[in-house]
């Protein structure tokens, strides 16, 4: 029987190599060697990266949102770039 690291390896190479990568997330690592180690379940390592997924586009779109509430807000500060209205 194969260990769970040659499983997870094997798995994913396989989606690095269908242009799927399923290792980037910097705390995956992590989670793999908790699910190596048998402390935790297979749906459960997917259940915590799909939180930290979750939790990493919710915190990119408020960056974002914030971002473009300041843009907005020099922008009424200063007003139109171009006062020469014709």
């Amino acid at each position: 029987m194969d260990s769970r690291r040659e499983i997870a390896e094997r798995i994913i190479a396989r989606c690095r190599d269908r242009g799927r990568p399923i290792d980037t997330h910097p705390q995956f690592g992590d989670l793999l060697e908790l699910w190596i180690a048998g402390s935790i379940t297979m749906p459960e390592m997917r259940w915590r990266l799909l939180d930290l997924l979750r939790r990493d586009t919710a915190e990119r779109r408020a960056a974002q949102l914030e971002d473009g509430k300041i843009r907005d807000a020099e922008i009424r500060d200063t007003g139109p770039e171009d006062d020469a209205i014709d």
